[in-house]
């Protein structure tokens, strides 16, 4: 079960967004797609009508239509190329998705490939999308080769939004190690991200924390916490 009963600071604020589109984008291996399911499980319960949107035409792993069951029974809706096209690996984008951006009454959550190739299918849509009913969040954990340092994670996220034709409107620190994740590090992550937030004038709009690391990082990071439970598995898990 999701810890949905954790009071955190500006949890609430989080998940009710005011803009009612929601693109992760990142890096390949960042975790956006974790990140999308988690976001998108813990905002189905302030709110209806919710979709997500698995729009990774690049990585044939960890993509979040693995998890359409668990959504679904959330009361999510998944879209995302549907029979024979699921598990291939083409740039098969399916149609429903310009309902969802057209209509106002809908919300949802945006699963997007990796780096700049991945973003590319959001320049398709770019001139259907309201610059006030959209956040782009841009993941990173500060682990990885390309986002251990400022400079290099910031020409990622420009280059994303030249691809994309769309702004990075906030960070998501997902800084780990897997299961050797410390506190230490998690604090590490987030010293980079507001370091990345200075050098560009964005701001960091949470930290993801593994739910066994919640209550220890609640009392040291800044940043709201978004609590993650692990459901994407590795092909050989």
């Amino acid at each position: 079960m999701l810890p949905l009963q954790i009071s955190l600071k500006g949890l609430t604020e989080l998940l009710s967004p005011n803009k009612r589109l929601v693109f992760f984008v990142g890096g390949y291996g960042s975790g956006k797609t974790e990140v999308a399911v988690n976001y998108a499980l813990h905002w189905s319960h302030q709110t209806t009508d919710l979709s997500l949107v698995d729009l990774d035409i690049v990585n044939p792993y960890f993509r979040s239509r693995e998890q359409a069951q668990l959504v679904s029974r959330a009361g999510i809706k998944v879209i995302a190329p549907a029979g024979a096209l699921a598990t291939a690996d083409l740039p098969a984008v399916p149609p429903e998705i310009i309902g969802v951006i057209q209509d106002t009454r809908r919300k949802a959550v945006f699963d997007i490939g990796g780096d700049e190739t991945g973003a590319r299918v959001l320049g398709r849509f770019h001139h259907l999308i309201p610059q006030h009913e959209y956040e782009m969040w841009f993941v990173f954990n500060a682990c990885r080769p390309f986002s251990r340092a400022v400079e290099p994670t910031v020409a990622l996220l420009h280059a994303i939004e030249k691809i994309s034709r769309l702004s990075v409107t906030g960070l998501v620190n997902n800084t780990n190690l897997m299961q050797f994740t410390d506190l230490s590090l998690l604090q590490r992550g987030e010293a980079v991200a507001f370091a990345v937030g200075e050098a560009i004038g964005v701001p960091l709009v949470m930290n993801t924390v593994a739910c066994t690391l919640v209550d220890k990082a609640a009392a040291q990071l800044s940043a709201p916490i978004l609590p993650l439970q692990l459901f994407m598995k590795r092909p050989w898990e």
